[in-house]
């Protein structure tokens, strides 16, 4: 699956492609790296979620006011009445059936992604007048969001659709070659019936097909250990708030908190389930030889702490240094979070944003991070990370040219700044 952004805040031009395992995005600071990747993940977060779980349900819904829609604008009616008088006996309406899939897919996408955007982007009324564009191709699906426009337009790389003329209702619509055919005749409620069933199996087809790419997406912002112990700190401020709101005259505003970071902060404060027995070995290996100690969930605290090797102590992420609490979240995410969802049926990788995880790392410290991370892409988990470190780098390259990392699978990205704005070099590799 690969997407590419246009035109949105500082990004001239990204292109991602998540077909990769590992991918990492390196450049100056303010070029774009932590617009580009929530973009994505808003975008896939859209995708996997209610979508997802509860496609059916809104396609349904979708059809029932689709249908009413078009039968009072007499559309598809209009469309089969013109074909049975025109002299043409086959009638290709593919085009028409991608745009209906398209319109779709836009009515059942886009308002939770553009309130998505609305939350996580404070700029985004004037980034909206820079018409950005979203592309995104998956098997046979291609198509573009135009976010000013609220509206998706594509292609279908599949079977064509044709209206074909029959003698009566008999004849019975089915496939023939590369097209799908459906006979119409004198009765045409039949053949619009039909005409809808395709197009909600072309639409569930793309949703489930980009949905179940992905078992989980998760995002680790910047500075993750101040926005954990302040959110931790403003919660109960807040919880102290209510219990005294009589005692205020004025209104109290708050300042906006992005979508990605509240979704990480509730991440960590709602861990319940045990430890991911999959992943031990990955984050045994984070906390025996960068961190020398324990992450630990304390239900009763409701929060992360560190027990050092050979101490009974433990310490809140408030007590320990800069580095244990920068890579703490990126244990408990891998520890508790990650595949802990019980679901019925199982779809793809678990997908991990992480914004610089070298921060406050002493470089034999980056290097052992990056090593254990290239481990971590055989276990069912894609990372997508930004990275200002040249350790991190040339670790990276080391591992292909030493043949642990396999180049097939690692996409590294350069984010380039120019006059109109950013726009990501993928780095040639062999």
């Amino acid at each position: 699956m690969k997407i590419k952004i246009e035109r949105f805040g500082p990004i001239r031009e990204f292109t991602y492609d998540l077909d990769k395992d590992l991918i990492i995005t390196y450049g100056n600071n303010n070029i774009g790296k932590s617009y580009a990747m929530q973009i994505v993940y808003l975008l896939l977060k859209a995708f996997s979620g209610d979508l997802y779980e509860q496609r059916q349900f809104y396609i349904e819904l979708l059809f029932s006011r689709h249908i009413v829609s078009n039968f009072r604008d007499k559309k598809l009616e209009g469309l089969l009445q013109d074909f049975m008088k025109a002299g043409e006996s086959v009638k290709d309406i593919s085009d028409i059936i991608n745009m209906e899939v398209y319109e779709g897919l836009g009515d059942m996408l886009l308002p939770d992604f553009m309130n998505s955007c609305h939350n996580t982007f404070g700029n985004f009324e004037r980034t909206l007048e820079q018409t950005p564009l979203i592309h995104v191709r998956h098997n046979e699906f291609a198509f573009v969001i135009n976010l000013k426009l609220k509206k998706i337009e594509g292609t279908i790389d599949s079977e064509g659709i044709r209206l074909k003329k029959a003698d009566s209702d008999f004849h019975k619509s089915g496939n023939e070659r590369d097209y799908f055919d459906i006979c119409v005749a004198e009765d045409i409620e039949s053949s619009i019936a039909i005409l809808y069933e395709q197009v909600q199996k072309r639409l569930a087809a793309c949703v489930e097909s980009i949905a179940a790419l992905f078992d989980g997406i998760h995002f680790l912002p910047a500075s993750r250990s101040g926005i954990y112990s302040g959110m931790n700190a403003f919660g109960a401020i807040v919880a102290e708030l209510s219990k005294n709101r009589t005692y205020f005259t004025k209104k109290i505003e708050f300042p906006g908190i992005s979508e990605p970071i509240s979704d990480y902060f509730i991440s960590l404060s709602n861990i319940k389930s045990g430890i991911n027995e999959e992943l031990r070995s990955y984050f045994t290996q984070i906390e025996d030889e960068v961190l020398k100690g324990k992450v630990i969930f304390d239900k009763g605290k409701n929060a992360l702490l560190y027990k050092p090797q050979n101490m009974e102590a433990d310490f809140e992420m408030t007590e320990v240094s800069s580095m244990v609490s920068e890579i703490s979240p990126i244990v408990a995410f891998l520890k508790y979070i990650l595949g802990s969802q019980k679901k019925q049926e199982k779809r793809g990788k678990s997908i991990l944003f992480i914004e610089e995880p070298e921060a406050h790392l002493h470089p034999n410290n980056q290097i052992a991070l990056m090593e254990i991370f290239a481990g971590l892409i055989h276990a069912d988990v894609k990372l997508i990370m930004s990275s200002h470190s040249n350790y991190v780098f040339n670790k990276l390259n080391n591992l292909i040219l030493g043949g642990v990392l396999d180049y097939n699978v690692y996409q590294p990205i350069v984010l380039v700044d120019s006059e109109n704005g950013s726009t990501s070099k993928i780095l040639p590799m062999d």
